[in-house]
């Protein structure tokens, strides 16, 4: 398995609280990394993360990671672009925070 850290910077982003709860939309933009190889794989893996959040990968939601998770690993079924767009809304975390927690992109290739 090849793991790229997506680390600073990110936007930050304070919207508007839900019921008393603070939001932050975390947003950052990468390149695509290369070409995947035959029966390769990619992975969004969120680790350290506060609250509950909502992943976007341009525009394309990948799923929702809730309180209490220590590790997820999203699968990313749509092709990276040349330029790419996370999006990462964090209900209840920490308002402070300057980034959502460890986020890496992970590569790995399938049995078949």
């Amino acid at each position: 398995m090849h793991r790229i850290r997506l680390r600073l910077p990110w936007e930050r982003e304070i919207l508007p609280a839900i019921e008393g709860e603070s939001r932050i939309r975390f947003r950052r933009r990468f390149g695509s990394p290369r070409t995947l190889d035959m029966g390769e794989r990619v992975f969004l893996s969120l680790d350290q993360i506060t609250g509950s959040v909502e992943v976007l990968l341009n525009e394309v939601r990948l799923g929702t990671v809730t309180v209490g998770t220590t590790c997820a690993r999203l699968p990313i079924a749509i092709a990276l672009e040349l330029r790419n767009v996370i999006e990462i809304i964090q209900t209840g975390g920490n308002p402070d925070a300057m980034m959502p927690g460890e986020i890496a992109l992970e590569f790995e290739m399938t049995d078949a």
